[in-house]
């Protein structure tokens, strides 16, 4: 369950490669077809499926897997595809970009974003639908690696959830094989680059109050964490090393509990030490303690 534009199709793909299941949708959609073999699965339960692909915010669904993009980015995937015929690849020409046309739609996909995720998840004030409801939440931000890989907590997360023991060639080849078929490729000198510096963009986005939305949800849902790389690996070791030593060297410092106290060295001349020790011997001899 996800809001157009945040990564729905391609995270389809990732659960198909990593299972071996199929997955379906509610639209039958005839692009998806050939790739998405169970895509317009006729059933009314879905049963010949893993998952089902749905837009459609409801509690009905008893349980979901829920994808939550940033809702900029999300919108900004959504306007490609509503201006190119509904293309999941498709990008619009940029001599026909119009910013009052997207300054319009996106105001309005944004008041639809934050009505559809507080309709499960609430907000500060009002609990959603969805607490009685089993959802997996993944912030799509957090399922690639600083890198652009795909983060490999991801699928054992979905392993888990589905219930599926791990097949490591499975997992191997979901890992090898993560780009899809279906991701749209902006070019860098098209309009829609500037979007996400655009001032009007941010302060129509914030009046409409998806960006609120997102932050709440944000410090709401624990976000996946990511895999360390080699170098943090070898910084974490490291670190460790340095304070084991430190703390080896504290021990041997301090005193053993039961352990003899060790004799301390005198700092007298040796011709004093010697009239001392005379002196001591005399006076042991006459009783004097």
């Amino acid at each position: 369950m996800t809001f157009p534009g945040s990564g729905n199709t391609w995270v389809r793909h990732i659960i198909e490669t990593l299972t071996g299941y199929h997955t379906s949708s509610v639209y039958c959609d005839k692009f998806l077809q050939p790739v998405f073999k169970a895509e317009c699965d006729d059933s009314f339960n879905w049963d010949t499926s893993i998952a089902v692909k749905t837009h459609m915010f409801s509690c009905w669904w008893k349980r979901a897997i829920v994808i939550i993009r940033h809702p900029l980015r999300a919108i900004m995937g959504d306007y490609q595809r509503l201006r190119t015929g509904r293309s999941h690849t498709g990008v619009v020409d940029p001599q026909q970009w119009k910013w009052d046309d997207w300054y319009g739609l996106s105001t309005r996909q944004c008041l639809r974003w934050t009505a559809q995720f507080q309709r499960i998840f609430g907000n500060a004030q009002t609990p959603g639908c969805g607490n009685a409801t089993d959802f997996k939440v993944f912030f799509y931000e957090d399922l690639k690696t600083a890198s652009g890989e795909l983060n490999p907590y991801f699928l054992d997360e979905l392993l888990d959830w589905f219930g599926i023991p791990k097949d490591d060639s499975f997992y191997e080849c979901a890992l090898m094989n993560n780009k899809g078929h279906f991701a749209r490729k902006l070019p860098s000198n098209h309009p829609a680059t500037l979007i996400l510096n655009d001032t009007e963009t941010h302060r129509r986005m914030t009046e409409a109050g998806c960006l609120q939305a997102y932050n709440y949800l944000s410090s709401k849902f624990q976000h996946l964490k990511q895999p360390q790389n080699e170098q943090q690996q070898q910084q974490q070791q490291q670190q460790q090393s340095s304070s084991s030593v430190a703390a080896a060297g504290s021990t041997n410092q301090a005193q053993q509990p039961g352990a003899q106290p060790q004799p301390q060295l005198s700092t007298q001349p040796p011709v004093q030490q010697q009239q001392q020790h005379q002196h001591q011997q005399q006076q042991a001899a006459a009783g004097v303690v």
